[in-house]
């Protein structure tokens, strides 16, 4: 994606994890999204 100025901008977001994933996640104490969303502007 381009911004008015002419800058790329890129955003690194995690999927959506399927069910069976969510309950082996939940069973470990672990975050559904371990990652949070990145926007870098280059």
């Amino acid at each position: 994606m381009i911004n008015a100025e002419g800058k790329t901008i890129y955003i690194k977001d995690t999927s959506e994890p399927s069910e069976f994933n969510v309950e082996i996640y939940h069973a470990l104490g672990l975050s559904e999204k371990p990652l949070k969303r990145v926007k870098t502007i280059v």
